[in-house]
């Protein structure tokens, strides 16, 4: 996700959405934060909310003593209160750590940065962000490009599998690349990967039709 990469952040989906969508880009990429927030959101109530509020004793070392005996009983509960309000108010009107990360200036585009390294290195400073962050980076993607789209489509499919639904393709397309990626010396048969997704696409529908 570009948006947790510090040398993109939410300018360069801006930047692509208003190349895709046009004069429409900023619907699109509202929605892009607002399941980022959300997202965030989950890993920030994974925890409990701590306000740093000032203890009544405390409050009470903030008052001059002599000041303290003159004032009435009511009057100071009510300083009191007002001091935990206000020290309330601060904590929740304070940037989110999202906020502040996406706020900060991005790194040049140019440089070498390694995501996850460097949320690894900011874990104390965002500690749910690049929790978050970590989560999202590690998942493994797989892309085909798109000048060679139609010819990796073509040695996936051919004649005989032109039924195969669009997810058991992008299966097949995914296995291939984890499984190739951490081949070692074992060869992997891409011929027999596809059967046995076809065959579990087989059952699948065998299971569904025996349902109904």
């Amino acid at each position: 996700m570009k948006s947790l990469d510090p040398r993109y952040k939410m300018q360069y989906v801006e930047f692509t959405y208003k190349k895709l969508y046009g004069s429409n880009f900023r619907e699109h990429s509202d929605r892009v934060w607002e399941k980022l927030h959300d997202l965030f959101s989950e890993y920030v109530t994974g925890l409990p909310y701590k306000i740093s509020t000032i203890s009544t004793s405390d409050s009470c070392k903030s008052v001059n003593k002599n000041n303290d005996t003159m004032l009435s009983k009511s009057t100071r509960e009510m300083l009191q209160e007002f001091t935990v309000y206000e020290t309330k108010e601060f904590a929740l009107s304070q940037k989110s750590q999202l906020e502040m990360y996406l706020d900060e200036p991005r790194s040049d585009i140019t440089e070498d940065i390694n995501a996850l390294s460097f949320w690894k290195a900011h874990q104390y400073r965002y500690p749910e962000l690049a929790s978050m962050a970590r989560d999202i980076l590690n998942i493994p993607v797989s892309t085909v490009a798109s000048e060679s789209t139609f010819s990796n489509g073509g040695r996936v499919l051919d004649k005989f599998r032109s039924s195969l639904a669009h997810k058991n393709v992008e299966a097949i397309i995914c296995a291939k690349d984890w499984l190739f990626g951490i081949s070692g010396d074992e060869e992997l048969c891409l011929q027999d990967l596809t059967e046995d997704i076809m065959e579990l696409d087989s059952k699948g529908s065998d299971t569904h039709e025996a349902m109904e």
